[in-house]
């Protein structure tokens, strides 16, 4: 005769036709609590199988926290959400689902989803009130050099930040564009562009403004060291640049 629930021994892990002791909570003919059932470990299997999440906290194994994934299962995209929310969720495979290389996917998305903006300093001329500038005159050039953030991914935006010191205030200034740019191993040229033909918005005096240069830089890449010069044509005064405004995801 088989041994009572309560004194089970080991075994090797259950066939597919084997029987499962379990208590159905939703039939009560034997007690107020439940009454005893039993069912294959194929049904048993497939039931969990279709289990999902129901909001409570879900226990990864070896966490130091309980994250609640919110349904859904154990996906990147959840994992995503929990780093976000600063819950820890390390541990080992769960279902093939929740992995070493998903975490890093997870964390990999968080970097890429989130934009970032980087500075550079020109070497300064003056001031204009306490802001640092460099000065170019009417028909002078600005010329700068950058390197790109290794953790670059792709451009949002390129700017040049100047505050007008004298320039005659206009619509369509006539600002020539050049750039070089390439990565380590690579020809200081191995990329070059030009745009001789579009104009650029110049604030009235003492106001900020910006030249939009991420059109001579269409391949940009992380480790790109760039070459910028940017040249006045006759615009009735100076600009002071104060930086270059890069921002990425």
């Amino acid at each position: 005769m088989p041994n009572l629930i309560t004194r089970p021994t080991s075994a090797t892990p259950p066939a597919a036709g084997d029987f499962i002791h379990f208590i159905d909570i939703s039939d009560t003919t034997d007690d107020p609590a439940g009454s005893d059932k039993k069912v294959t470990m194929s049904v048993f299997s497939s039931g969990i199988a279709a289990w999902t999440d129901d909001g409570t906290d879900v226990k990864t194994t070896n966490a130091p926290r309980n994250v609640d994934f919110q349904g859904g299962g154990l996906k990147d995209t959840n994992v995503v959400s929990a780093i976000a929310f600063g819950q820890a969720v390390t541990g080992t495979a769960l279902d093939g689902a929740f992995t070493a290389t998903s975490v890093i996917g997870a964390l990999n998305e968080l970097k890429v989803g989130a934009t970032k903006t980087a500075f550079f300093d020109p070497q300064y001329s003056g001031n204009q009130g306490a802001l640092r500038i460099r000065s170019v005159a009417s028909n002078g050039a600005f010329d700068y050099t950058f390197l790109v953030p290794d953790d670059f991914n792709a451009l949002v935006s390129l700017r040049a930040i100047f505050v007008n010191v004298s320039a005659t205030p206009t619509a369509t200034a006539n600002l020539d564009l050049f750039s070089d740019y390439g990565a380590d191993t690579e020809t200081f040229n191995n990329h070059s562009e030009s745009d001789t033909t579009s104009t650029f918005p110049i604030p009235a005096v003492n106001i900020l403004g910006f030249v939009d240069i991420s059109g001579v830089f269409s391949v940009l890449a992380a480790g790109d060291r760039c070459g910028i010069e940017i040249d006045h044509v006759g615009i009735g005064g100076s600009l002071g640049y104060l930086q270059i405004e890069l921002q990425y995801t």
